[in-house]
């Protein structure tokens, strides 16, 4: 069922998002799906052009404003696309993070990266296409939000007062259980 969703989405995404390599394309405010607290999207793009190329994603980051694991990864359509790495810039195009892609996995995470909700954030891919055909791929951006030290701590807590009302009720049901 959910791949025939992602199937779904892909293919609409093709039809309304897709870029040309070599003209720096952008592609405003993709817009993450959310499914419980990671938020993902899925991005398309094309290359005619033989040699390398820059494909530009532009997304807003959702809310809350926090720290984010980011998960880039590609599936390729193409045998003549290979895939570099990505760069995820801020509005003033500071770079945030970097990944690389290997030869046989194009998947890549960087960690505890700090996105305001609200901003808009490029994705940078770059690849090389090594003929004149056409070459398709789609990727997937996830953010998975890093949980505060705060966070934690309540964990915590709550599996220790879990374990202490737990404990006192076996204690009292043995306690009623041997009194019978």
């Amino acid at each position: 069922m959910m791949n025939k969703i992602l199937s779904g989405l892909m293919f609409l995404v093709l039809l309304n998002q897709s870029t040309l390599a070599n003209a720096t394309p952008t592609n405003p405010n993709l817009s993450f799906n959310n499914i419980g607290n990671i938020s993902s999207v899925i991005f398309v793009g094309n290359t005619s052009a033989q040699g390398s190329f820059t494909d530009v994603f532009s997304f807003t980051a959702p809310s809350p404003s926090a720290n984010y694991n980011v998960a880039v990864t590609i599936d390729s359509y193409s045998p003549n696309l290979t895939f570099n790495q990505f760069t995820l810039t801020d509005s003033l195009g500071k770079n945030i993070a970097t990944g690389s892609f290997s030869p046989t996995f194009a998947g890549q995470q960087a960690s505890y990266i700090n996105l305001t909700s609200g901003s808009i954030y490029d994705l940078n891919i770059n690849g090389n296409n090594s003929s004149n055909s056409l070459g398709t791929y789609s990727g997937t951006l996830s953010l998975n939000p890093v949980p505060e030290p705060s966070e934690y701590i309540l964990m915590l807590l709550g599996f220790g007062l879990t374990g202490f009302v737990a404990r006192r009720l076996k204690n009292s049901s043995s306690k009623i259980f041997m009194a019978a």
